[in-house]
């Protein structure tokens, strides 16, 4: 991926060597258009980091469950500085079920999201019954161990979470759950997470008090989206794709999370059908009919 800015220098070749390798950027300088300003090049090593630095609103209901996030993906570099940005597709279809990612999105030439689409089906010993819930949690996992063998590391602490919302039928019935993933570390020939998190609905609808018609979870930021639910209280009106779109929007046009989260936002619905989209944002792909 190649970027093209202009940048006002007293003199291109001043440019600290120093501060080119903290970037992890390549700068190649071209003709200056005047003595103080020239024309950079800038492309990123494959060593950077591509975090999900998003907003994704998951909406159970017993009839539908709907996903709606935002498509701005922020890259980072080795240090962690943000070094760009693209628009990309945050949901995706693998083995029946409907997931969206926050978190880590590659790292080292190593795409979390391949590795969670394309994945050896787990199936459970002694029936052979398809896991489809626990390949997609497990390979999530496994990714990032691949990323940390490539570091040549047997942890990481500034590797973001892999935080994953999933919608679909499931053992017969409709279901969203959300894991999260982190602090993976490798033991020997196991890999270990640090910590998990598993909520899923219906199971856990009206938990600390909530709707126990409705479960709400909001992966990345959500500091607006929870400001605008204590404040309005018709925040909740409407159908499960409009309130899911309406909380991610709300993020958007936030002044400081709009630096990480913006539009277009791909709004999906699943039941016991399959799933359709209602807004694709930056999605191009069709969803598989049951």
């Amino acid at each position: 991926m190649w970027f093209v800015a202009r940048l006002t220098v007293p003199d291109p070749t001043a440019v600290a060597q120093s501060d080119m390798e903290a970037a992890n950027v390549i700068i190649a300088f071209m003709r200056p258009l005047s003595s103080s300003v020239a024309i950079v090049i800038v492309s990123l090593f494959p060593l950077s980091t591509v975090t999900f630095a998003t907003s994704i609103v998951g909406i159970w209901t017993k009839k539908q469950v709907s996903i709606a996030a935002d498509s701005k993906q922020t890259i980072t570099n080795a240090q962690g500085m943000i070094v760009g940005s693209q628009q990309a597709c945050k949901l995706y279809e693998a083995h029946g079920l409907v997931f969206a990612l926050a978190g880590l999105a590659s790292a080292e030439q190593i795409s979390v999201v391949n590795e969670i689409k394309n994945p050896l089906e787990l199936t459970e010993q002694g029936t052979g019954r398809k896991l489809p819930l626990e390949t997609l949690i497990v390979s999530g996992q496994s990714a990032v161990t691949k990323v940390l063998k490539a570091r040549n590391v047997t942890s990481d602490s500034s590797l973001q979470p892999v935080d994953l919302l999933i919608g679909g039928v499931i053992d017969g019935k409709l279901q969203m759950v959300r894991s999260e993933v982190s602090g993976v570390f490798i033991a020997g020939v196991f890999s270990v997470p640090g910590s998990t998190r598993r909520i899923a609905y219906p199971a856990s609808r009206g938990y600390s008090g909530s709707d126990p018609n409705r479960g709400v979870e909001q992966l990345g930021f959500s500091d607006a989206a929870n400001r605008f639910r204590q404040i309005f209280p018709a925040w909740k009106t409407g159908d499960n794709a409009t309130v899911s779109t309406r909380l991610v929007a709300i993020e958007a046009s936030d002044t400081a999370d709009s630096r990480f989260v913006g539009a277009p936002i791909s709004t999906i619905v699943i039941d016991k059908h399959g799933a359709r989209w209602i807004e694709r944002g930056a999605c191009d792909w069709i969803p598989t009919k049951r």
